[in-house]
């Protein structure tokens, strides 16, 4: 999978990119070009197709992740994938032509498009205190504090609960009748409603009620379910 990710990314969108930035500045636009580049947008759309097909009708990941992972309908799943396709190649053109043009057009424009496309997108994280489930910011994470450690809850499940799961839950059990005595600022009723109930302890759970609030976070896609998060807790 991670294979399949890195190619799209750094070979096949770019490359991509490259065809139709030389089409567009081309004064004989040939068949054998639009071929080349139709091609290149199919294999490039039917590789992100097989990513989603593949995450979404996972069932060890349909059962960890219902409320995320499941469009895909156990019937008709060939039409389910065709229209996946079709929108992937779609929105694949539809970037790839844009930056080819911008290029073409005025090159600082697309410098400073990417980095404050890029520049907001990380903002946003580091301001949600997730940014480093993302990439390993220092060798080793024990370090972190316990409020950074609870972000993984911001996070959807299928990205770190089959690497990591048994080590937050030992350390949000070990842990979490202090943080009731104490009341850091950052143990709110936000954050707890976004723990899931198997990593709370059972004496907890009961006191909070079967019917506390329950909220998710939509931090990542799909695609980074296939990258390993090094995420370490104490």
């Amino acid at each position: 999978m991670s294979v399949k990710i890195i190619e799209t990314v750094f070979e096949a969108v770019p490359g991509l990119v490259i065809q139709l930035f030389v089409f567009a500045r081309a004064s004989d636009k040939s068949r054998a070009a639009v071929f080349s580049i139709l091609s290149s947008l199919a294999s490039t759309a039917m590789t992100a197709s097989a990513i989603f097909y593949d995450v979404d009708a996972d069932p060890g990941i349909r059962r960890r992740n219902p409320k995320w992972i499941g469009m895909v309908p156990d019937q008709g799943r060939g039409e389910a994938f065709a229209a996946v396709f079709v929108l992937c190649g779609l929105q694949i053109l539809a970037k790839s032509a844009a930056t080819a043009l911008l290029a073409l057009a005025n090159p600082t424009w697309l410098i400073i498009y990417f980095a404050t496309d890029h520049g907001i997108h990380l903002a946003y994280r580091m301001a949600r205190r997730d940014f480093n489930l993302y990439i390993n910011l220092t060798p080793g994470m024990s370090h972190l504090t316990d409020d950074l450690k609870m972000g993984i809850f911001k996070c959807q499940r299928l990205l770190w609960e089959e690497d990591i799961g048994d080590q937050v839950r030992q350390f949000t059990m070990q842990n979490w009748a202090r943080w009731t005595e104490e009341k850091p600022e950052w143990f709110t009723s936000l954050l707890i409603s976004q723990v899931p109930d198997a990593y709370i302890p059972g004496g907890a759970l009961r006191a909070l009620g079967n019917n506390r609030e329950r909220r998710g976070s939509a931090a990542g896609s799909m695609v980074r379910q296939s990258f390993r998060i090094e995420y370490k807790l104490r």
